[in-house]
């Protein structure tokens, strides 16, 4: 419940400072992982969106966070430039990566180890206080700044430089160990590098690319679509910016691109590939855990007692009685197992005296059930819902007459039991 609510929660941040409901709420669930998302997010995320979106704007109008004019995509020409512009994004995404990660590991992470984490802060914020003091633009959050690359008010080379300062002061800002985020400058990063990419390809060729504004909108949800592996949220979250979807074909295009190009940069270091290998839902993984056990590893070796089929009932009490075992393999006259006989299927008539002659024990047989030793878990637990068993002969896998030992249904849940813990210990 806490996750959830802590996803609901961004998701009602983004939503409503960004006049974006939809794209909010699925960027909050998309960022926890780089092929999936929390689907259990789902609707307290949405929810939770449009309650914080429609109480921000009943005080502060719908009005879009930028005041920009509509984007449309009007020429396939334009395409070979939004190409451009994916691997530009990707570029600048693995600088703004890599700038932070060596800032905070290799520089002020080698200082905290000698003098502790409140002077290396203490240093981080002198040094953005000096960068602040030479070079104010990077102090901002950046979205009046964003503004002015859309509607054409900054020069490439303004833009080049907000862009590269940005990138250093939030490494130098996080990297000393002082608070911040690194979702408002990755965007700030993204639409500087669109911008860069799109007036540029205006000057180059004016007929075709009409309005390089929108490359920095392009820019900002492909950027953080690479980096962030989250290819749908910023995507929507462009088009509710926007009011319309002019710009949906060089979104997709460019976002699409920047996960594929930059799939091995990631801007969140614990991020994880998908559901199973998150901490949170180590008891989702039960269908991983068991396919990648064997049953070799868990079964009981030893002679297991093999009835005939012709075995009268009489003889079959004597056999039960003399053996802790609840299921009896059962061979026909060829010398084939062809059956499988359990305790449970006898009681009822187990003290029948009248029966102990006439009835066989493949009169009372089921269906043969046997695993091998190089079955996974998994199907063994499947072989056990089928059956109703408490437990399935080993057979060998190149003789199936050949009885290996029995496999227990509680070994298998020791042996998932097992796994687990120490999946969790590991974590």
């Amino acid at each position: 419940e806490r996750r959830i609510l802590m996803l609901a929660g961004a998701a009602g941040g983004l939503g409503a400072v960004f006049r974006a409901p939809l794209g909010g709420a699925l960027t909050a669930i998309e960022v926890l992982y780089r092929e999936d998302f929390e689907s259990e997010a789902l609707l307290p995320a949405v929810l939770s969106s449009v309650v914080s979106y429609s109480l921000f704007t009943f005080v502060f109008g719908t009005a879009p966070i930028f005041g920009i004019p509509r984007f449309s995509f009007t020429s396939a020409l334009e395409l070979p430039w939004y190409l451009l512009l994916s691997l530009a994004c990707t570029a600048s995404g693995w600088a703004y990566v890599r700038t932070f990660r060596v800032l905070k590991y290799s520089v002020f992470g080698k200082l905290r180890a000698r003098v502790g984490i409140m002077w290396t802060t203490a240093l981080g914020g002198v040094l953005m206080g000096l960068f602040g003091i030479l070079y104010p633009p990077v102090l901002s959050d950046g979205y009046g700044w964003i503004e002015q690359a859309i509607l054409g008010q900054l020069p490439v080379v303004t833009m080049v430089t907000i862009l590269l300062g940005k990138t250093l002061a939030t490494a130098v800002t996080l990297g000393s160990g002082m608070s911040g985020g690194m979702f408002a400058p990755a965007l700030f990063v993204g639409g500087m590098t669109g911008g860069v990419v799109g007036f540029a390809a205006q000057d180059i060729q004016p007929d075709v690319v009409t309005q390089p504004g929108g490359y920095v909108l392009v820019g900002m949800a492909a950027f953080f679509a690479g980096i962030a592996h989250a290819p749908i949220g910023p995507l929507v979250m462009v088009c509710e910016l926007t009011q319309g979807y002019g710009l949906l074909a060089p979104l997709m295009l460019s976002s699409a691109v920047c996960i594929l190009v930059g799939r091995r940069t990631a801007l969140y270091e614990n991020q994880v590939e998908n559901k199973f290998e998150s901490p949170a839902h180590l008891q989702d993984a039960t269908v991983n855990l068991l396919a990648t056990m064997r049953v070799r590893d868990c079964y009981t070796r030893g002679r297991v007692a093999v009835v005939e089929e012709n075995v009268t009932l009489k003889a079959l009490t004597d056999i039960i009685a003399n053996t802790r075992a609840f299921t009896f393999p059962v061979r026909g006259m060829h010398g084939r197992l062809n059956g499988l006989l359990a305790v449970q299927d006898v009681r009822g008539i187990l003290y029948e005296a009248d029966l102990f002659d006439l009835v066989l024990a493949g009169d009372l047989a089921r269906p043969l059930t046997a695993l091998t030793e190089d079955d996974d878990l998994y199907t063994a637990l499947l072989a056990f819902v089928e059956t109703d068993l408490s437990q399935l002969p080993v057979v060998s896998k190149d003789n199936e007459e050949d009885v290996l030992g029995l496999l227990e249904r509680s070994d298998l849940f020791r042996a998932y039991s097992d796994s687990l813990k120490a999946l969790r210990e590991e974590q």
